[in-house]
């Protein structure tokens, strides 16, 4: 048996045993839930003990297991002193951040993840601190409001460099409140009987397109949309007064989690859309370039992870998902 040296780890396991849901403990340490989950199941084959029962929907912890929640809380609260410590002595004196890089992300997304590596980066760069802004447009970047942006949309202005970072997938959810008061659709025809829950129409990655595999059907009547931001999107979803078309299943994955929000119509999704990395074509900082890398690395990891997670957990076939070609 090889003990985890990994701190997140025993942090991980730590807030498990405060909240005994994976997904709350995920939420505290602002971490997505699959990286949670992938963390939890690495120390389970290290130690040779079983953690959660997955056998359960939501997963949940395993009695026996409870006295190593104690060891890993004195574990991750030792850790903090250390920090704390470290912090002290590097901080003796007041510094003055010689740069600020500024970072644009968009509010339809779970930002955990993005926030630990911009912490790790200002640790890699001494003297740096970023900055994150929501939404600020191929305006911003332009202007100088952001030095590095992401985009649900491949940029139309001039002067803007991008990186192709990959597709943004979703599926149909809904609450149980609503499909027991409205009835659970049986084809994606059935929808316009039902009310949806769409992004804004202004946002540039909008589409009234539904994919599943190479059939297609179009949103086409406005009368029982209703089309608001991320977050008015999520507190209706809960609610239960209607079903989620494009809202990322990261914003509600507690709910997914216990089984309050579940999938309608597997297999029928959002068509995908395309996520850019960008800055300014005249910026050549080593920096910029640096944390626009950063940024396509972590959408990789976390963002293509998470959908395929939810797919997976769902057993909604990978294969309904058709990803346009990226030229």
């Amino acid at each position: 048996m090889r003990p985890s040296l990994k701190i997140e780890i025993w942090n991980l396991l730590s807030e498990l045993g405060r909240t005994k849901s994976l997904a709350q403990a995920a939420e505290r340490l602002d971490m997505d839930l699959p990286a949670a989950s992938r963390l939890v199941s690495s120390l389970e084959k290290e130690l040779g003990v079983e953690i959660l029962d997955r056998k359960r929907k939501p997963a949940q912890i395993v009695t026996k297991s409870l006295e190593l929640f104690s060891e890993a809380d004195r574990i991750a609260r030792q850790y903090q002193r250390l920090l704390k410590t470290a912090e002290s002595i590097k901080h003796q004196d007041t510094i003055k951040p010689k740069r600020i890089l500024k970072v644009s992300l968009p509010a339809n997304i779970d930002r955990s993840a993005y926030l630990n590596a911009f912490s790790n980066f200002e640790r890699k760069h001494s003297g740096l601190r970023v900055e994150v802004l929501i939404d600020a447009g191929e305006d911003g970047l332009l202007n100088g409001a952001a030095d590095v942006a992401y985009f649900g949309y491949r940029p139309t202005k001039e002067g803007i460099a991008w990186i192709p970072a990959g597709h943004n997938v979703t599926f149909l959810m809904a609450s149980r409140s609503y499909l027991r008061r409205n009835g659970t659709p049986q084809s994606v025809q059935e929808l316009r009987n039902h009310t949806l829950l769409l992004r804004n129409s202004s946002n540039r990655s909008f589409s009234r397109r539904l994919e599943n595999r190479d059939a297609v059907f179009e949103i086409e009547s406005d009368e029982k949309v209703h089309f608001e931001d991320a977050y008015s999107c999520r507190t209706h979803l809960i609610a239960g007064e209607g079903i989620s078309v494009d809202l990322v299943p990261s914003f509600v994955a507690d709910e997914l989690m216990r089984g309050d929000i579940v999938p309608v119509l597997p297999g029928w999704h959002r068509r995908p859309w395309e996520i850019c990395v960008c800055r300014r074509d005249s910026d050549h900082s080593p920096l910029v370039s640096e944390m626009a890398d950063l940024i396509v690395e972590n959408f990789k990891k976390h963002t293509v992870d998470s959908w395929m997670f939810w797919y997976r957990y769902f057993s909604i076939p990978l294969e309904s998902v058709v990803l346009p070609a990226v030229d």
